[in-house]
């Protein structure tokens, strides 16, 4: 029997509002701070991160999540998601297949960097449902 979150809700519950809650907030304009989906996250109580309520660092989490994302993520403040080059400039003004083209191990993504931010093209909602957990984690 699965035990109630700080939330109240458990299991498929927790991961449906979890995913609510960045579904809403990626819709909205503007920037939205990862501190902000933490609460959320460790509601869902993610088997890829056990230890996220814990002091230590889950040593499992971050490898998981260093294999899934560049390995600039480390001098990025921003990572900024979109379907296409056209429409990062279309909203940023910006011609992302001119910045450096930068690799995860794990994933086939396509990354660009500029300066301290992160561009990644994304393909389909489950790259969403993959990309912001690992961001978050």
């Amino acid at each position: 029997m699965e035990s109630p979150t700080r939330t109240g809700w458990t299991g498929k519950q927790a991961v449906e509002l979890y995913v609510r809650t960045y579904t809403t907030m990626l819709q909205s304009s503007g920037d939205i701070k990862i501190d902000s989906l933490a609460p959320a996250h460790l509601a869902m109580g993610s088997v890829l991160h056990p230890l996220a309520a814990e002091p230590q660092v889950d040593m499992g989490a971050l490898l998981y999540a260093v294999r899934r994302l560049p390995g600039a993520i480390v001098r990025c403040r921003r990572v900024v998601m979109g379907q296409s080059p056209q429409g990062f400039r279309a909203v940023l003004g910006a011609d992302i297949l001119s910045w450096q083209a930068v690799k995860a191990p794990a994933r086939r993504r396509r990354w660009y960097q500029h300066s301290d931010t992160l561009a990644v093209l994304i393909a389909s909602p489950s790259d969403i449902d993959d990309l912001v957990p690992t961001l978050v984690a």
